[in-house]
């Protein structure tokens, strides 16, 4: 019988992957925080966020505003509150976004691995495209349900009528939770009936992106693939 290898040796996440990953999770869920959450990230990346053993508080270094008593840059304490001028009036800062992120970020990495599942996967759930072999929803939603999936909840967080983006959410019985986003555009839609229906098609995005992180899969799903992917498949490419 032959093979399919769903679960090849991954190595784990970098931080820097992961952040990138839940940046994006992130500014597609607040659009209106997006910039924020842009510096946010800034402070991450240069390293001015120094946080507690607890990983609930910490202390971010200014990259501009310098202290006239010492010549020094100001530090600000971040614990759900934020000792900077805009925390102090209860808005939502870049220190407080930038300690959000590093929590989401270090609880992405520290997710136990999904067990492989019982299903045998069925060839009819592979389709190789430009020598690449991307897999089914249908065999995507299988294999969950076989780990446990006990549901998969997706919103709309942007629809347009030239834009989608929904999010989706896997809960399996055992408690893990995995979220992830979908988009879509009449110009990453192949089939031309499908075009106008861009929410249904950013929530199919959303929900198998949820499923290969909850099962460690690293094929791409067939239904994230745009345009010119799927018209090589049609022609046997």
């Amino acid at each position: 019988m032959e093979t399919i290898a769903l679960f090849p040796p991954q190595d784990k996440l970098t931080f820097a992957q992961a952040l990138k990953i839940e940046l994006a999770a992130l500014q597609a869920e607040y659009p209106k925080f997006a910039d924020r959450l842009s510096q946010a990230n800034a402070i991450l990346t240069a390293g001015r966020l120094f946080v507690e053993e607890s990983g609930a508080e910490g202390m971010v270094t200014s990259a501009d505003t310098i202290d006239p008593t010492t010549g020094t840059h100001v530090n600000y304490h971040v614990n759900g509150s934020c000792s900077c001028p805009a925390g102090q009036h209860e808005k939502h800062c870049k220190h407080k976004a930038a300690l959000y992120l590093y929590q989401r970020v270090v609880q992405r990495l520290t997710l136990p691995p999904a067990p492989p599942p019982k299903t045998t996967p069925q060839r009819s759930w592979f389709v190789q495209i430009y020598g690449v072999e991307a897999i089914r929803f249908e065999g995507l939603r299988t294999l969950a349900e076989d780990a446990g999936l006990r549901s998969l909840v997706t919103i709309v967080i942007t629809a347009t009528p030239d834009f989608a983006v929904c999010q989706s959410t896997a809960t399996f019985a055992d408690g893990r939770v995995f979220t992830d986003i979908g988009d879509a555009t009449p110009e990453n839609i192949a089939t031309a009936g499908l075009r106008p229906h861009l929410v249904r098609i950013a929530a199919t995005r959303a929900a198998a992106r949820a499923l290969r992180r909850a099962l460690n899969i690293n094929k791409v799903a067939v239904e994230e693939l745009g345009q010119e992917a799927l018209e090589a498949e049609r022609d046997g490419v």
